[in-house]
């Protein structure tokens, strides 16, 4: 009965862990922030110092600015999720607008932009519906509705069960009912 327990604590200690782990993530995710970081740069591959960019939520109408460092680097952090319009301008190029940019929660968008040089009345426009790369960061994750849930095929709603749905988890039993299913529980290749 004494080993009974301990696998029972021991597994309801390994729930706890993963739901505290993914909170910490989630928490972020959640808040319904996302930023935009690049390049900017010329045509030959240099940097552009001082280039303005401007972003427009076009679901709100609020703008952000910022300009380029001398290595041509933006970040405009502390976005609220939404689609945008992102427009860059710099003395003696074209200015360049990127229109249909998605930001989504908790994204760390990489949109680079290279200038053409020309007069300050050019203006290059580019509409284009993208899907992001994301590498600022190298995170997995998941949402799922209270309809996935409640159409999930789980027997007796069991939490082991229910974990090896998200992103990155991977079982090594085939019955989760059992105690030590929570033992065999991989998350992104630890155990």
């Amino acid at each position: 009965m004494n080993r009974h327990r301990a696998n029972s604590v021991r597994a309801w200690a390994a729930v706890a862990a993963l739901a505290l782990a993914g909170g910490a993530v989630s928490a972020i995710a959640q808040s319904g922030i996302a930023s935009i970081t690049g390049i900017v740069s010329d045509p030959t591959g240099g940097a552009v110092a001082q280039c303005e960019v401007t972003v427009t939520n076009t679901a709100t109408g609020i703008v952000n600015r910022t300009r380029t460092n001398e290595s041509g680097v933006f970040l405009l952090p502390s976005l609220i999720a939404g689609p945008y319009t992102v427009a860059f301008e710099s003395p003696g190029f074209t200015r360049r607008e990127i229109q249909s940019v998605v930001l989504r929660t908790g994204q760390q968008m990489r949109l680079d932009a290279t200038l053409e040089v020309g007069a300050v009345a050019e203006s290059v426009e580019v509409t284009a519906e993208i899907e992001p790369l994301m590498r600022e960061t190298v995170e997995m994750s998941q949402t799922l509705t209270s309809s996935d849930i409640e159409s999930l095929p789980l027997n007796g709603r069991n939490p082991y069960a229910f974990v090896q749905f998200a992103a990155g988890v991977s079982a090594g039993g085939d019955d989760p009912s059992a105690l030590a299913y929570a033992d065999r529980l991989s998350v992104n290749g630890s155990r």
